[in-house]
């Protein structure tokens, strides 16, 4: 009984995590639009040299919707296990049990979708969010200087 007791803890760890998982991407994607559009302000003007802050809003959106629908799924499957846990508890279910196999069929009755998402790994999505920021920052690098469109009052040399 103490088995199952500790593995019903750590599953309602696991979803407490993972909604404070959801709060942190949520805040710093919110940091990171906000700087988007801080910088797309500067000139005071929309125009085409603030279409590559367009794409980067597009991707910080697209990679904000995945994260939160994969922490939401997590959130699910967690939920679900704990309360598996928690029946099987009330039950007094007999005899030994294997985890795996419960994460296996509370994963299968789920739906196909959020079977899907199941599969997608955010450190994936973080991964590919830190590359396209490294991408951003070079091509920013070498565009800034020459293109002068960053006013700059009262600077040295100006």
């Amino acid at each position: 009984m103490e088995a199952e007791i500790s593995v019903y803890e750590h599953y309602c760890e696991q979803v407490r995590h993972h909604q404070d998982e959801r709060r942190a991407i949520a805040n710093t994607l919110t940091v990171v639009i906000g700087a988007l559009i801080a910088v797309m302000a500067i000139d005071q003007r929309l125009d085409e040299q603030d279409s590559w802050l367009v794409y980067a809003l597009m991707v910080v959106g697209v990679l904000g919707s995945v994260c939160m629908v994969k922490c939401h799924g997590l959130i699910r499957f967690y939920k679900a296990m704990s309360e598996t846990m928690a029946l099987r508890i009330g039950y007094r279910t007999p005899g030994p049990f294997d985890v795996k196999v419960l994460e296996e069929t509370v994963m299968l009755a789920q739906s196909e979708f959020w079977q899907a998402v199941g599969k997608i790994r955010l450190w994936k999505l973080w991964l590919a969010f830190f590359i396209f920021v490294i991408i951003a920052a070079i091509s920013l690098y070498f565009s800034l200087p020459a293109s002068g469109w960053i006013p700059l009052n009262n600077a040295p040399g100006s």
